[in-house]
């Protein structure tokens, strides 16, 4: 027989179904094969870069649902897999369960109850980890980091995820996903993937078909005959309803695809994807366990904070141990760039103080400017360290990492009030009016200024405290981005607004189809962006700066060669 187990007896205490727009979902969904995009071949064709599967393999199908994966595995050459199905809904197990007897293979196959978060096993006990449709409930970094210790040696993950197809999805699709759980593109999965300890050997775009054949068409087909009366379900109806209609309408933009990784030793300081998993969590009616793909598995504490924030520093939620992006510190052991502080010695800045000859400190701690301005990257008031780094300046000092959600928005166009909120956000970062007097010119300039792209960090509390700008400048005559100003109100550093500001804004440009950003200032804190030294793509400044400090980033991979030359910049910043 096939086993089932629990860790709380009866549904009515399930997180899943509390809810009453899950549970409907959830009975649309029962007697289907399939809660999420994909179909037994699929499940064959990803075990092909994956296998063969060792005799007796030990393998964790995670959000299994009603167990069509679990079940093809299991049978599988060379047929003799032990299959663990793990899900928060107990009738799912029980589809499972009944299907493993009548298919042979009880015995070989258990369920049990539990969040994809809240494993039981120890470590390495399993040979092969599955995971169709159900990363999208936790996160895809904080699956794959709170999975990886159940790998044995040679073991493999296995896991489906959506993705952008395109760097200029539909504003149908962009809206679509945002509201759920908002996408990455390939390339920044991969790049995920290396600071949660694998290197991705395999990617498969899913055939449209496994979106339509045993997902989308088999519960549509039920909608023209489902009672709307009981609790949640008129809701879970036009949910269904809008998923299909965004899939048939904008299902070009994005898709789903399987990733085969394997584990290898993370990097010291792996490069945190540029976009992806770190903006604030919508406003939605979206009900705690109930997913866009229909799988039901839920992390109990919290969903990855929708953007990611345990996905966006390393392998230890988002500040990894002890910081936001550093093993103890943006760039050094106890501080944001130096051994000591941000980026000298014995001072939070230069060697004794704010820092000096080209040295910037990076947007997070008050304020920096993206250009030069004759002598030095200009640095926020008092330079108390970079908001992602906390540097004290005193040696063995470690911040408390400390985990807020931010939302973010644009600027909106005419809005005397935003413009002033950003100046005050300016002012108060910066010693002097001169970074908030650039923002106003820019803003004046049409040849610079782009609508969208002039973003505000805002608190849960609706202080608006954060500040990116992205504005037009040209290499040899080709458009590109220049980001800075940029700017934290002194009592928000350290707390993450600015770097939500500054991914929004990349997020924003990646949407309009730019490619080429570039960034003047500390060569500690951009990388984490994706940043690299502008020298690499032949790109330099209109005057003599280091060359680490000069940085580039492409935003769309498959773009082609970028232009080289010299940057031209707007006429505001005055060079």
């Amino acid at each position: 027989m096939s086993q089932s187990s629990t860790d709380s007896p009866g549904d009515a205490t399930n997180p899943v179904t509390g809810d009453p727009v899950t549970a409907a979902f959830i009975t649309l969904h029962r007697g289907l094969p399939r809660q999420g995009p994909g179909s037994d071949a699929g499940t064959r064709h990803l075990l092909e870069p994956a296998g063969p599967l060792p005799a007796r393999a030990r393998v964790l199908d995670a959000g299994c649902g009603p167990g069509r994966s679990a079940l093809t595995l299991a049978a599988s050459p060379p047929g003799d897999a032990f299959v663990t199905g793990v899900d928060l809904h107990q009738p799912f197990l029980d589809e499972l369960a009944a299907a493993a007897v009548a298919q042979g293979l009880d015995g070989r196959v258990t369920t049990l109850r539990r969040s994809l978060d809240a494993s039981p096993f120890p470590d390495g006990s399993f040979d092969v980890i599955w995971a169709e449709g159900s990363v999208f409930t936790i996160g895809f970094g904080t699956a794959l980091r709170s999975w990886r210790r159940l790998l044995a040696p040679g073991g493999v993950l296995v896991v489906t995820e959506c993705e952008w197809t395109t760097p200029t999805p539909s504003k149908q699709a962009r809206a679509f996903w945002d509201a759920w759980y908002p996408l990455r593109r390939r390339q920044e999965n991969t790049v995920a993937a290396e600071p949660a300890g694998y290197r991705v050997t395999a990617h498969w775009p899913l055939p449209d078909s496994d979106w339509w054949d045993e997902y989308c068409t088999p519960p549509g087909a039920r909608l023209p005959t489902a009672d709307a009366t009981p609790p949640g379900m008129a809701e879970a109806l036009a949910e269904l309803r809008e998923e299909i209609r965004a899939r048939r309408e904008h299902g070009a933009g994005y898709r789903y695809a399987g990733y085969v990784l394997r584990p290898c030793d993370p990097p010291e300081r792996a490069p945190v994807a540029p976009s992806g998993d770190r903006r604030p969590a919508p406003a939605s009616s979206a009900p705690q366990g109930a997913s866009r793909n229909g799988t039901t598995m839920n992390s109990e504490n919290d969903r990855d904070s929708w953007n990611r924030q345990n996905d966006q520093g390393g392998q230890n939620d988002q500040n990894r141990q002890n910081s936001q992006d550093g093993q103890d510190g943006q760039g050094g052991e106890n501080g944001q760039g130096g051994e000591n502080g941000q980026g000298g010695e014995n001072g939070q800045g230069g060697e004794n103080g704010q820092g000096g000859g080209n040295t910037g400190k990076g947007p997070e701690g008050c304020g920096s400017r993206s250009v030069p301005d004759g002598r030095k990257v200009r640095q926020g008031a008092d330079s108390r360290g970079g908001e992602a780094g906390g540097g004290t300046g005193i040696p063995g000092a470690v911040r408390t990492p400390q985990a807020r959600t931010w939302r973010t928005r644009p600027e909106a166009p005419g809005s005397a009030e935003d413009a002033a909120a950003i100046r005050r956000i300016n002012l108060a970062a910066f010693p002097t009016s001169l970074e908030a007097g650039i923002v106003e010119a820019l803003r004046a300039d049409p040849e610079a200024w782009i609508d969208g792209l002039s973003l505000l960090a805002e608190a849960p509390d609706g202080t608006l405290a954060g500040y990116a700008l992205l504005t037009r400048c040209h290499v040899d005559g080709y458009p590109a981005l220049t980001l800075g100003p940029c700017a934290v109100l002194p009592a928000f550093q350290r707390t993450g607004a600015g770097a939500a500001a500054i991914h929004a804004a990349l997020d924003a440009a990646r949407g309009r189809g730019e490619n080429l950003v570039l960034v003047l200032g500390h060569p500690e804190y951009y990388p984490r962006f994706g940043f690299r030294p502008a020298s690499r793509f032949g790109v330099r400044a209109p005057v003599e700066v280091p060359d680490e400090a000069m940085m580039a980033l492409t935003l769309d991979e498959d773009a082609g060669p970028v232009p080289s030359g010299v940057i031209r910049y707007p006429a505001a910043f005055g060079i």
